[in-house]
């Protein structure tokens, strides 16, 4: 299911679409379930275990959020460095294994850039899994500029990330689309003055991303 959030104007100020930024994990690449499991894997590791809610939640999320709540909520825990040291272990082996991009992202990447539109990436990964999440996808995506969390003072839903790689397109970010998959990016993509194009990670099998991305770079 891909839909389109229309709080925000396509056209204001007289400006069009002139760049897309797109969402990392869970939109270009397919992380969002080795993320669950590489919770799951540390929280049973210590004796705990990754609720439903708590999955759901997680979505969208910095590793340093999800450390601290699940500290905090299990006080048999250790301390939530110690908690995001071996998660990130667990997700690493995951994706070394796993990782592989969506076929309709890729393709409409592609096409963007074959029309000269400039794209780019916005993420609450940190820079370094950035990088290795891009060294390791399969087949591989274009190096494009990115934001990552911590490059940026505040991480989604805060509007920092879109900002700073808008300003690295050259675009104003009210002439941007973002494609998110979680309700804390498209809020992050709102508040920067984006519209945004939500897309289902559970459903990702049509070409209806790169219409939908076609019709809006033409208008």
């Amino acid at each position: 299911m891909i839909r389109m959030h229309k709080e925000r104007s396509l056209m204001r100020n007289g400006g069009v679409v002139t760049g897309f930024i797109f969402d990392l994990d869970g939109t270009l690449i397919d992380s969002e379930p080795l993320c669950e499991a590489a919770w799951a894997n540390t929280l049973a590791s210590f004796g705990s275990r990754l609720t439903t809610p708590e999955a759901r939640w997680s979505v969208g999320k910095t590793s340093r959020e999800c450390a601290l709540h699940f500290a905090a909520t299990r006080p048999a825990l250790p301390e939530p460095q110690v908690l995001t040291r071996c998660y990130m272990d667990a997700l690493s082996a995951g994706m070394a294994k796993h990782l592989r991009t969506f076929r309709d992202a890729r393709v409409t990447v592609e096409w963007l850039r074959l029309q000269g539109i400039p794209v780019g990436i916005a993420t609450n990964s940190s820079r370094a899994r950035v990088n290795n999440s891009l060294m390791l996808t399969n087949p591989r995506l274009p190096e494009l500029p990115s934001t990552a969390a911590d490059e940026v003072a505040r991480p989604k839903p805060a509007p920092d990330v879109y900002l700073r790689t808008a300003e690295k397109l050259g675009v104003p970010a009210q002439c941007c689309i973002a494609v998110e998959d979680s309700d804390v990016g498209q809020q992050s993509a709102i508040a920067a003055g984006m519209q945004v194009i939500r897309v289902d990670q559970y459903d990702r099998n049509s070409d209806t991303l790169l219409r939908q991305c076609q019709q809006l770079a033409v208008q």
